[in-house]
């Protein structure tokens, strides 16, 4: 599945952290460092394959870990309308 940016997204720097803020309900996401390593890397449409496999090598853990975990930020991100699935 590919993935991107949901279009009523934004993102900002605040106090040297990525900050989200959606422009409906003016709720602000924070990002650690390996959310906004995902984040960043989904400004353009994205496989999550792709997402898994730089996820393994930028912090060097299995590609098994590193999947799971990408999974876990997709399905959260969806939940809240931060991503969308790209149609193919």
């Amino acid at each position: 599945m590919v993935y991107c940016h949901s279009d009523s997204v934004f993102s900002k720097v605040i106090d040297n952290s990525l900050c989200l803020l959606k422009n409906k309900d003016k709720y602000v996401y924070k990002l650690n460092e390996t959310a906004s390593f995902l984040w960043q890397m989904l400004e353009k449409e994205t496989p999550s394959e792709d997402l898994s496999q730089a996820l393994s090598k930028k912090y060097n853990i299995p590609l098994e870990q590193a999947s799971s975990d990408v999974d876990s930020f997709l399905t959260y991100w969806l939940k809240e309308k931060l991503i969308k699935k790209v149609v193919q």
